[in-house]
């Protein structure tokens, strides 16, 4: 896998080159048309990149569209891999085991919702460029920044629930 990566980065760094030699030479500036196409590009390779996800760890791949699970019974550690879409996730009825358990969901643009009962142990950590929190009807914003949030009962708890999201927008909404 490394060196598919290698083979990628390269001839991403030779189309470039090419690039700015040819604009050099016609005098049309193509770079400033195609650079974002380019970042935009490479940022979804390390997103989808296959080498994110440890091999102990259920994931699930969607690209555009909504993931939606109802969780009734114990979980494992698990990974959600989302382009653009919908994410609920219920744990209003969930049992946890003990110890903690990993809950990680990577997206570029994602509208999360995350149902939990009232004495539920969590932990949500969200790094994004563009955030909006909506918990009990208060609104939060942030831009290049995180946001931490612990459950009253998080710290005294033998079985937690620890949810990581890393997105590059995204609307997040806790009930």
């Amino acid at each position: 896998m490394l060196a598919r990566k290698s083979l990628f980065l390269g001839t991403g760094l030779m189309i470039i080159g090419l690039l700015v030699l040819f604009a050099e030479l016609s005098g049309e500036n193509l770079l400033l048309v195609l650079m974002p196409f380019v970042l935009i590009g490479l940022g979804l390779f390390l997103l989808i990149s296959p080498t994110l996800v440890p091999s102990n760890v259920n994931h699930a791949v969607q690209f555009i569209g909504e993931y939606r699970q109802y969780y009734c019974q114990a979980i494992d550690d698990k990974s959600i891999f989302l382009g653009v879409g919908d994410v609920d996730l219920d744990f209003s009825h969930i049992y946890l085991p003990p110890g903690e358990t990993d809950l990680k969901i990577t997206c570029f643009a994602g509208d999360i919702r995350l149902k939990f009962r009232r004495d539920f142990p969590y932990r949500i950590q969200s790094r994004a460029f563009v955030s909006e929190v909506n918990e009990n009807e208060q609104k939060q914003e942030f831009i290049v920044d995180g946001f931490e949030k612990n459950s009253r009962f998080y710290a005294e708890s033998d079985s937690r629930l620890r949810i990581q999201i890393l997105s590059f927008v995204s609307d997040i909404t806790i009930s």
